[in-house]
């Protein structure tokens, strides 16, 4: 078990999730660029290449925060908490030794650990994605990991209201 989100870190990782979702839903990041580690690294399932050290992840947020602005679709978070430590994904489509297959995937994740679910309306379709957040021992934020919320089983905890 990550000694970093067991109960006991609980209350800081809760705290930095709170300025994250301020931050997605009023586009503005700013707040949160006190709280990341200087060798933190921002990766999503949805590109290639991560966001490696503070300056690059906050030039992302910054942007990202001008485009949601922009085109108003500022996202609404709600506070979850992992349940159990896996979950298996029947009848998946994945590659082995370069060829596709399909079979039964299991995601191991820690249980209990806080995280948010962004909530997105675009084109009159709600778009959902997991935010799990990995702190370093200094209580700064080493790692934002994007995620599609059918990897994990998970129960809302606080719902953020919608925009």
């Amino acid at each position: 078990m990550n000694e970093n989100t067991t109960a006991a870190k609980n209350p800081v990782l809760e705290k930095c999730l709170y300025t994250l979702a301020r931050c997605y839903s009023g586009g503005r990041f700013e707040e949160l660029f006190p709280l990341l580690a200087d060798d933190c690294v921002f990766e999503t399932q949805w590109r290639v290449d991560p966001e490696v050290g503070k300056d690059a992840v906050m030039a992302y947020f910054t942007g990202k925060g001008k485009t949601l602005r922009a085109h108003n679709v500022c996202p609404t978070c709600d506070l979850i908490e992992f349940i159990g430590d896996c979950n298996p994904l029947q009848n998946t489509e994945m590659l082995f030794n370069g060829k596709p297959h399909r079979g039964t995937f299991v995601l191991m994740y820690e249980p209990n650990k806080l995280a948010l679910r962004m909530r997105q309306r675009l084109n009159g379709q709600v778009n959902c994605v997991i935010v799990d957040l990995t702190l370093n021992e200094q209580d700064q934020i080493r790692r934002i990991d994007l995620c599609m919320p059918e990897l994990y089983r998970y129960r809302v905890l606080l719902m953020g209201k919608e925009q």
